[in-house]
């Protein structure tokens, strides 16, 4: 039998990144947990995209935490107005679901799986001053595990362009926008 090569293996350099992302969030969360959950999860980003190729390619964990602080912010801003946050998460909910049926809006289903969820999440903050908070932590993480991933040199590697998505219909993107605002 031909001996086959594990579907995981060890990396202490992958070990020795992930240590760097998780540091600052760990060591502030044994003193204040609500400042080190956000930070920690700012630099979620950068551990699930991996190490991408290229440094340039890596920009997209920045983006990527942007868009978490921002939707939480944006959730924490319309919460205190019951009335005004239900209009607002339909109406977010149709005009991204549109957005992401243009191929031009590349962020577009970025917003969706990401930005819409946490706008949800923002109306349990406490206000728009914790909602900034929390939104400038997340984004202070993925800043700092940004510029953790330039310090590790780039890999290139021989694989395959992916092919872009396919866009949904216009009209089946409407009536999913119109499901998800009534069912958030």
């Amino acid at each position: 039998m031909a001996s086959q090569r594990p579907s995981i293996a060890w990396s202490w350099r992958n070990v020795a990144l992930g240590v760097a992302y998780a540091a600052p969030a760990a060591i502030v969360a044994l003193f204040d947990p609500a400042l080190g959950l956000p930070l920690g999860v700012g630099v979620l980003p950068a551990a699930a995209l991996g190490l991408r190729s290229t440094r340039r390619e890596r920009r997209l964990v920045v983006i990527v935490g942007a868009v978490a602080g921002a939707s939480l912010f944006l959730g924490s801003l319309v919460a205190p107005l019951p009335v005004v946050a239900v209009l607002s998460i339909f109406v977010l909910c149709v005009l991204v679901a549109l957005a992401v049926a243009n191929p031009a809006r590349r962020l577009a289903p970025l917003v969706m799986v990401l930005g819409l969820p946490l706008v949800g999440g923002g109306l349990s903050e406490e206000g728009p001053a914790a909602g900034a908070a929390a939104a400038l932590l997340i984004l202070g993480g993925s800043l700092y595990a940004w510029a953790v991933s330039l310090l590790w040199p780039a890999v290139m590697t021989a694989s395959a362009r992916r092919t872009p998505p396919s866009r949904a219909a216009r009209a089946l993107m409407l009536e999913y926008g119109i499901q998800i605002g009534l069912a958030g």
